[in-house]
C-alpha cells in the first residue's frame, strides 16, 4: 500500500505458519514479493538487517532473536520494534467458575516456566469478582 515490502523470518519451529501468512497476503491480492517468508536460521538476521534496502526490524518472541534484531538494527541506526514477552491478558468475567479460572490462571502463567511468549501476564478480573474477593489472603487488587 505504501510501496514497502514485508519480510518475515518466523521462529524456526513454525515454518508452516510463516508460509500460511505469506499465502494469505498472496490470496488477498498483494503483488508477488510484497510479503515474503524467509526460511532462514537466526544466524542470518544480521546479514538481512545489513541490507541497505531494509529500513527496520521487528522481533516477536524470545530474547535471543530480539537480541540479534536489536543489535543488528542498532549497529545500523535502523528502527526496531521488539515484543519479547507481551502483555497477554487473562480475563476473568463475572460468569466464570472461579475454581476453574484460578486453576487455569496458574497454568496460563507458569506454562513452560513462564517462558512462553503467550503466557498470561496481565490478570484482569471483573469488578464484581474483585469486590467479593477483598477478603482474599493478599487483599490487594489493582483497578
Amino acid at each position: 500500500m505504501a510501496g514497502n515490502v514485508g519480510l518475515l523470518k518466523h521462529a524456526s519451529i513454525v515454518p508452516q505458519s510463516a508460509l500460511a501468512i505469506e499465502d494469505i497476503f498472496r490470496r488477498a491480492g498483494f503483488p508477488d514479493g510484497a510479503f515474503q517468508t524467509l526460511l532462514v536460521g537466526s544466524q542470518k538476521v544480521d546479514k538481512i538487517l545489513g541490507d541497505a534496502a531494509g529500513h527496520g526490524g521487528h522481533a516477536d518472541g524470545k530474547r535471543r532473536g530480539g537480541n540479534r534484531v536489536g543489535i543488528g538494527a542498532a549497529k545500523r541506526i535502523k528502527k526496531v520494534v521488539l515484543e519479547l514477552g507481551g502483555s497477554d491478558p487473562f480475563i476473568v468475567m463475572p460468569s466464570a467458575n472461579l475454581e476453574v479460572a484460578a486453576a487455569t490462571a496458574v497454568k496460563a502463567r507458569i506454562f513452560n516456566n513462564g517462558q512462553s511468549c503467550i503466557a498470561a501476564k496481565r490478570f484482569i478480573v471483573a469488578e464484581s469478582i474483585a469486590e467479593n474477593s477483598k477478603n482474599c489472603s493478599r487483599g490487594r487488587w489493582r483497578r
